[in-house]
């Protein structure tokens, strides 16, 4: 498996989706393993060791070198760079590659960038044209071998990657749907819905523009007596800390972010799981907070109605704006004890049918598989012929 990124002692925040990946594929009986390509030199490679996954790190113009002395069956790649791609198809091996966003929004039109700070203004005007050619490229390659596999994990990334690569219609058979998947062993409810406090929420991400912090806390600063748990860092964390400090909302921020292994416990006490994301694939701190048999409130945009129901397993606010997502809030804690408790029950039925890794691990293995199949199928007609 091969990722733009990897937790490490040091940040056990980053890709953690690819790091669970990677233990649920081994516990399916796979033999894995994890290479991250760097942009800086290394002599030949490095190694260390995160919850006894060995990850290599190597330079990209050793990753050909590394994959090759692994001599893997199949590639999972995730978050595709083109220079990186291209070196993978020099390995002939088996690929299938993994979009999850950044990998090929143009970002400044994704508010991925503040736009009330000058700097990150700039800097998202300056990456237009950066995006543009990476897209570009990332085209390029993939319309050079149509063994190539491709997975999504919304219908929404789907039409982002066909739109923003421009994909003919003939490639779309090799575009598979499968959502990240949520380990339902663990993200599961512990605490009957009854006894869960309605008056706190929990909100687990990166403390960034494109995942609507501020307009979580914003929403908060006229709900007295309701509590919000914000886990997580990032650029906007002064500039939060300042609004609640100013309106007097609750929120508890725990900057340093919550241990994995703590999430279950955290979801199973809360009332609500909020996502007011300005851009989202599909939000996989948000499923894990459903499987837990936690409602989520969440806006109306990108993947998340794929994953929320409003009304069925949570409730959407019709776009990120503060005042529709307080409105939302207050359904939320103010329903009767029993449409809440179906609400929870919903939203565990649909986690386990929809993204529990007892349904998605199985997909993904089967494309990985397909696509083994496939470049078998061409090496023996090439043989023949």
């Amino acid at each position: 498996m091969i990722s733009a990124n990897y937790p490490s002692e040091s940040n056990k925040h980053t890709f953690g989706f690819v790091h669970a990946r990677v233990k649920l594929y081994k516990k399916y009986g796979n033999k894995v393993h994890v290479l991250v390509p760097l942009h800086k030199k290394l002599d030949r490679f490095a190694t260390y060791t995160y919850e006894g996954i060995t990850v290599f790190q190597a330079s990209i113009s050793y990753i050909k070198d590394v994959v090759e002395s692994i001599d893997p069956d199949v590639i999972a790649y995730h978050y595709p760079e083109p220079k990186v791609l291209q070196s993978l198809l020099s390995t002939k091996r088996p690929l299938v590659i993994w979009i999850h966003g950044a990998d090929v929004l143009v970002t400044f039109f994704h508010n991925y960038y503040i736009p009330f700070y000058i700097k990150s203004l700039l800097a998202g005007l300056l990456s237009i044209p950066a995006d543009v050619r990476r897209d570009l490229s990332l085209r390029r390659l993939i319309l050079i071998d149509r063994r190539i596999q491709m997975v999504t994990p919304s219908s929404w990334m789907k039409r982002m990657l066909v739109r923003y690569l421009a994909l003919p219609s003939s490639e779309d058979v090799r575009i598979h749907i499968i959502p990240n998947p949520v380990d339902t062993d663990k993200f599961k409810p512990i605490k009957p819905c009854h006894e869960r406090d309605r008056t706190i929420g929990i909100s687990v991400r990166a403390l960034d523009y494109k995942y609507g912090v501020d307009i979580a806390v914003k929403a908060m600063c006229k709900l007295r007596g309701i509590k919000l748990i914000l886990g997580g860092n990032g650029p906007l964390r002064e500039y939060l800390t300042n609004i609640a400090k100013k309106c007097k909302a609750e929120i508890e921020l725990i900057y340093q972010g919550i241990p994995h292994e703590e999430l279950p416990k955290y979801y199973n006490d809360v009332g609500f799981f909020l996502a007011p994301s300005r851009t989202e694939a599909q939000g996989v701190a948000m499923c894990e907070a459903l499987a837990s048999g936690t409602p989520a409130v969440a806006t109306r945009v990108g993947g998340i109605p794929e994953f929320i129901i409003d009304g069925y397993n949570g409730i959407l606010a019709d776009k990120p704006d503060p005042v529709q997502l307080r409105k939302a809030i207050l359904t939320m804690i103010s329903m009767s004890i029993e449409d809440y408790c179906a609400l929870s029950q919903n939203a565990v039925e649909y986690a386990r049918k929809t993204y529990s890794h007892k349904v998605v691990i199985p997909k993904e293995l089967g494309v990985l598989s397909k696509t083994i199949e496939i470049y078998d199928a061409d090496k023996a007609l090439s043989i023949i012929s």
